[in-house]
């Protein structure tokens, strides 16, 4: 069952998530108006709190909402 309240959309690239002080190069699989798709090494919990750079994109704040098999997806928080 997928719960999610927006569409994604596939997507390449990179983002930069800051995370506990730290900088993970991730690659971005989807995006939606509501949060983001990722994909990389990154040791991260749901409920934690980071920042996002998407590619032109300034940086904005997002939480966590799940982890598994190196893959995290990220909510938007503005």
């Amino acid at each position: 069952v997928d719960r999610r309240a927006a569409g994604r959309r596939p997507h390449g690239g990179e983002a930069s998530l800051v995370l506990d002080g730290r900088e993970h190069r991730l690659r971005v699989l989807d995006l939606s108006e509501n949060g983001v798709g990722l994909e990389g090494e990154v040791a991260a919990r749901p409920g934690q709190r980071a920042m996002l750079a998407l590619p032109g994109r300034a940086a904005v704040p997002v939480e966590v909402r799940h982890m598994r098999d190196g893959r995290l997806g990220v909510q938007f928080l503005e």
